[in-house]
């Protein structure tokens, strides 16, 4: 029913019940009495018991809200790089990159899979602030690989372009400083003048252009002689 029906509802059931007591004093006492003294606190009860469900109904949202952005966060790898405005999702062995609505629909999938009905409601709130949590604090060039990557990108470096793994792996930390524009004043003399490694220098310097957007020369502090100048 709309507001105006219920309205003339109340209205004319009050003078139903006037026009049928009218005759009698101590109903009519009792009708005036109910109706401006009784009535006002029962609605009030009523409406305060409403605002409170609604409020319990609405902390239950919430604490399951929580409970499952934790646990999409926790079994999701999912990072964010803001100079490509793209997602990466890892499986714990590679990176692949993700678009923004694909991860839309991964999590309105996983939510409307789950179990929890009440929760279903809270799906597109749920979605924006995964969303937003990921941006803010799943930066890609923070994100720490497993073993297994680690591992595949050595064994990858040597022996071709370096003789040991320690080798590797501390060619592999400059560029990471390089990335973060730390220790430029260094420069790194390499010896192995050979075509492959220039080859892979280039490689890796348009890599990080193409896939992060990064149009600084990263490998530009690795020379192969060095001139010292005496005063």
């Amino acid at each position: 029913m709309n507001e105006l029906t219920i309205k003339n509802a109340c209205i004319n059931k009050i003078n139903e019940l006037y026009n049928l007591y009218k005759n009698k004093d101590n109903v009519i006492e009792y009708l005036y009495t109910y109706i401006n003294d009784n009535l006002p606190k029962i609605l009030e009860k009523e409406s305060n018991k409403k605002i409170k469900n609604e409020n319990d109904e609405e902390l239950i949202f919430t604490e399951k809200e929580d409970f499952f952005i934790n646990f999409f966060l926790y079994n999701n790898k999912i990072f964010y790089l803001s100079n490509t405005n793209y997602f990466y999702i890892y499986n714990g062995k590679n990176y692949t990159t993700m678009k923004e609505d694909d991860l839309h629909y991964k999590i309105l999938l996983e939510l409307s899979s789950s179990n929890i009905d009440t929760l279903k409601k809270l799906k597109h709130k749920a979605k924006l602030f995964i969303v937003s949590q990921i941006k803010e604090k799943r930066n890609l060039l923070y994100s720490v690989p497993e073993t297994y990557t680690i591992q595949k990108i050595l064994n990858f470096l040597t022996p071709q372009f370096f003789p040991t793994k320690n080798e590797a792996k501390y060619f592999l930390s400059i560029i990471g400083d390089n990335i973060f524009k730390k220790n430029k004043d260094l420069y790194f003399i390499t010896l192995n003048k050979k075509k492959l490694l220039l080859h892979f220098f280039n490689d890796i310097k348009n890599i990080v252009i193409s896939h992060i957007n990064i149009h600084t020369n990263i490998v530009q502090n690795f020379v192969s002689k060095y001139n010292i100048k005496y005063n």
